[in-house]
């Protein structure tokens, strides 16, 4: 445990601080990511599954790579630590590894650890039992056909147009469009390959867009809705859309039932940590499209919108549990478009420089208006020489 000296009434008295340990399921957040783990009222330890990534980072006092993926041995090196508290936040590619390390630290521990509870991971990797849940919960999904029902062997009695999709994919990878039952049936054998964990659902066409709702039962904070354009047969992936994020109180009001939806998964799995609800409005509703039980892209523009750092907020929550919602800090507008291959290289450097961006594999513009950030994208697709880009700027105004 680390200790440091305060002016609390008798200058120089020591007290200790406590220790928080973030688990990140990956090295790929790392560039965006560790700032917002520090806290005042914490200090970080962050391990991270692989040998990828910073040996150091501002404000953490160690970065631990863990390269062994056995349950116990990962558990035993950061109970080593002697930490007060732990974070799980897993991505896709570890959610199995990084849940079950959280669990086990729960178990042989007594530390307060906030992490994924294992049926709310099996709802990232088996999405016929995410879409049950959602029954259950009476939360409105395309409807949908598993391979167990005799409409999805047929194809006779399905709708059209409509996807394939696979029980263990994610991020919309191996999603088949079909638009016809000849299509179906040309595609099925193929689609299936021996793989019979799939499901038949409804394409629902409209405005995409996603939440991020965080905590623990009982404790909740919520984020600003990320706009990611229209959902229709042949559009983009979401990632390689246009996307905008607004601290207007009223985005917040407009997705109110997304954050009831989160905050029911939350409840009925007795799940810790982040959950991304993506969504498409139908109607004068939505329309629920999965539950992401892991850190999502989606964050990074929200968190920048809000002002909010949901992440240090959970820290302080692992410590503290039942502490009240964090307090914002500044809002901006943010946009987020992909940074493209064709783009020359020197102009994505040129763009990255630029104190109003934030670059992964994507470009993140913020400013305190959305005038502003109107000016920040077309400052920045006079670099790129993007013109495609300046009809989502039309968008903005």
């Amino acid at each position: 445990m680390e200790t440091t000296q305060i002016q609390d009434g008798k200058l120089g008295k020591t007290i200790p601080i406590p220790s928080v340990v973030f688990v990140l399921g990956t090295a790929d957040w790392h560039k965006w990511i560790y700032p917002f783990l520090t806290s005042p009222a914490y200090c970080t330890t962050v391990v991270v599954s692989g040998a990828a990534g910073p040996e150091t980072a501002p404000g953490i006092a160690r970065i631990i790579k863990q390269t062994e993926l056995d349950t116990d041995a990962r558990a035993e090196a950061i109970l080593a630590e002697a930490p007060d508290a732990v974070v799980v936040l897993p991505h896709q590619d570890s959610l199995v590894e990084d849940t079950a390390l959280g669990q086990r630290l729960a178990t042989i521990s007594g530390l307060r650890v906030i992490t994924t509870s294992i049926d709310a991971a099996r709802c990232g990797t088996e999405k016929i039992y995410m879409k049950e849940a959602f029954d259950r919960l009476s939360i409105p999904t395309p409807s949908y056909f598993s391979h167990e029902q005799p409409e999805f062997r047929d194809g006779e009695m399905l709708f059209y147009p409509a996807y394939l999709k696979r029980s263990a994919d994610h991020e919309g990878k191996g999603n088949l469009l079909v638009e016809s039952r000849q299509d179906y049936v040309n595609a099925i054998t193929e689609f299936l390959n021996g793989n019979l964990s799939a499901y038949f659902e409804e394409l629902v066409e409209g405005e995409e867009l996603s939440v991020v709702v965080a905590g623990t039962p009982g404790s909740i904070c919520v984020l600003p809705p990320v706009y990611k354009g229209i959902a229709c047969a042949g559009a983009d992936h979401p990632a390689r859309r246009f996307r905008f994020c607004s601290p207007d109180h009223r985005a917040v009001e407009d997705a109110a039932d997304l954050y009831r939806y989160g905050e029911a998964i939350i409840e009925h799995f007795g799940t810790g940590g982040l959950i991304e609800v993506e969504a498409v409005r139908r109607g004068s509703g939505f329309c629920v499209l999965e539950v992401n039980m892991r850190l999502a892209a989606t964050l990074r523009m929200s968190m920048l919108a809000s002002g909010i750092n949901v992440l240090s907020w959970l820290g302080q929550q692992a410590l503290t549990p039942g502490i009240g919602k964090p307090k914002p800090g500044e809002k901006r507008y943010v946009c987020e478009f992909p940074v493209k291959p064709q783009y020359d290289a020197m102009s994505v450097k040129h763009v990255g420089s630029l104190d109003y961006i934030t670059t992964t594999t994507r470009f993140t513009v913020h400013a305190a208006s959305k005038c502003g950030l109107v000016h920040n994208v077309r400052e920045v697709v006079g670099i790129l020489g993007d013109t495609e880009l300046l009809d989502r700027v039309k968008e903005l105004t």
